[in-house]
């Protein structure tokens, strides 16, 4: 061998050994174990303006995914945001394939909404919706399918009884004698609105005449003109809130700011109430009944307060918030119970597991009903100066 060889040769089997040495220790290092994401969706306005109450059903939904976002091993929760304003049924159906959502809580009770869905309806995913959004008749989609459709609210009707109830009732009622009906042309609306008019009569009261307004401002001030002209007791009001915030507006700026407005559903304890008709002031003597569950009692629940304020700072949690927090845990818990049972986790077998079970929130017991809403309590609210106070509790 050359002295060349020679000098070589120790330097390559060096070099040889270090390399195995090298290839040994990679092969045994350890693997990343995956985390499968499991996406439960709130769709609710983030803009407009119902923007205040989709936002605070937001916090409800954030606050229980980050509580439980670890479902199980190997498993992780995470919350799709989307934005009901301008949401069309294509984007809708695209972003819920996207991410595989499981269930929905939202969207909130608007002619926009009901355009979304038939979309919801051919995914077969569950939908907890905030509000009585559809009538029974929708429990059963076209093609005769079931659909996990799950209203917090009670139905149309027993929420115009309950405004009947304080509409006409003494004090702590308003005792009305002559009460004059609006609504927005919605389905829920001309359905809350038809049940209190027939309460009303039951009950002996009178009802000076029935308008209903939209977006056209002609509707709307021929509305106020005829409501001036009558002079009722009260104005009772069935629908949205947009149109709600337009009708209290025109009423304190053109002749009656000191004629009381009554209203049944999203508008009692809206928290940008204020803001949506333009100031405290203007937005004065707005009475609502609000179809829910003993919505005081979470205030109590110091674990939830306190897990709020953690979360998003000292401001106060709403009600909504903790009605959103109801329904979001309740579909964690459907979602533990799948991985439990070791059963395939799809939004059918999740809606099935939602509708046998009961859950025991801040805000009372959420019972599933897939044909119908749950009638529940009712809660009589006073607005003033911009903030909602509790009258009373009704059963």
């Amino acid at each position: 061998m050359s002295r060349l060889g020679q000098w070589l040769l120790p330097g390559l089997l060096l070099l040889s050994s270090s390399l195995t040495g090298c290839s040994l220790s990679t092969s045994k290092a350890p693997q990343v174990p995956t985390v499968k994401v499991l996406h439960l969706a709130v769709v609710l306005p983030e803009s407009g303006a119902d923007t205040a109450l989709g936002l605070a059903y937001m916090k409800g939904a954030e606050l229980a995914i980050r509580q439980q976002d670890k479902a199980a091993p190997g498993y992780r929760l995470a919350l799709l945001r989307l934005d009901e304003m301008g949401l069309t049924a294509v984007r809708l159906k695209t972003a819920l394939r996207r991410s595989r959502v499981l269930a929905i809580f939202g969207p909130l009770e608007s002619k926009d909404s009901l355009t979304l869905i038939p979309a919801i309806e051919r995914l077969r995913i569950p939908l907890v919706s905030p509000t009585a959004l559809l009538p029974p008749a929708h429990s059963v989609n076209a093609v005769g399918r079931p659909v996990a459709l799950f209203p917090l609210a009670s139905s149309p009707q027993v929420a115009g009884r309950a405004a009947a109830d304080v509409a006409t009732s003494p004090a702590p009622g308003l005792g009305a004698h002559l009460i004059f009906m609006i609504d927005d042309r919605s389905k829920s609306g001309n359905a809350v609105a038809d049940a209190f008019a027939a309460d009303v009569r039951v009950r002996c009261g009178f009802l000076a005449g029935r308008r209903s307004i939209d977006s056209n401002p002609a509707t709307l001030q021929a509305a106020v003109s005829a409501i001036v002209e009558t002079e009722p007791d009260l104005v009772f009001y069935a629908g949205g809130i947009a149109a709600g915030a337009a009708l209290r507006r025109t009423l304190s700026q053109t002749g009656a700011p000191k004629l009381p407005m009554l209203t049944a559903g999203q508008i009692a304890g809206e928290p940008g109430w204020a803001g949506a008709v333009g100031s405290a002031p203007l937005a004065e003597r707005t009475i609502g009944v609000l179809p829910a569950p003993r919505l005081a009692a979470y205030t109590a629940d110091r674990k939830f307060v306190t897990a709020f304020h953690r979360l998003f700072g000292r401001q106060k949690p709403s009600e909504w918030s903790a009605v959103a927090y109801d329904a979001t845990m309740d579909e964690i818990r459907a979602v533990r119970e799948l991985l439990r049972s070791h059963r395939k986790i799809t939004p059918r077998a999740l809606g099935a597991v939602m509708r046998g079970q009961k859950y025991d929130g801040v805000t009372g017991v959420l019972a599933r009903s897939q044909d119908a809403p749950t009638d529940r309590f009712a809660v009589y609210l006073r607005g003033i100066h911009g903030q909602w106070y509790v009258q009373r509790v009704m059963s």
